[in-house]
């Protein structure tokens, strides 16, 4: 048996996620391809690491990917939430200072709104339906 025979038969030859053959993952092959969908798919399992940490090549491959589709989804990079620690002491002061007031407007809003009467505007609500009401049928006996 040939060497392919048995990779194909082991299925050694591709990755395990997206069945792409080990040999896409090179330069020379990313620097040919023009599929941005299959260069996406080859990002991906270089960013996880399934066949290895190659920095240089991830690198190449998003180069390679941002030359074709700039806009690509895979090129997005994941930003973690901002904390007190990203923003200058100035920028954290003002974020602090907007949120108290916002919260003392609400809890304000939140009080007028307890108590006020719920049916403070009578004169606008329809009566309410009551059970005694009768409304003759017309229903013709025989």
């Amino acid at each position: 048996m040939e060497t392919e025979q048995v990779s194909s038969m082991l299925d050694l030859g591709t990755t395990k996620s997206y069945k792409i053959p080990v040999e896409h993952l090179d330069y020379s092959f990313i620097e040919k391809c023009t599929d941005v969908r299959h260069l996406e798919k080859i990002l991906v399992v270089l960013r996880s690491g399934e066949e290895g940490i190659y920095p240089a090549l991830t690198e190449f491959c998003e180069k390679k990917i941002e030359s074709l589709d700039p806009r690509s989804r895979a090129l997005r990079k994941e930003k973690p939430p901002a904390t007190a620690a990203s923003f200058s002491s100035d920028e954290w002061r003002e974020i602090m200072c907007d949120l108290k007031s916002w919260s003392k407007e609400i809890n304000q809003r939140e009080t007028e709104l307890k108590h006020q009467s719920v049916l403070d505007n009578s004169e606008n609500v329809p009566p309410v339906r009551g059970s005694n009401v009768f409304v003759p049928s017309k229903q013709v006996r025989c």
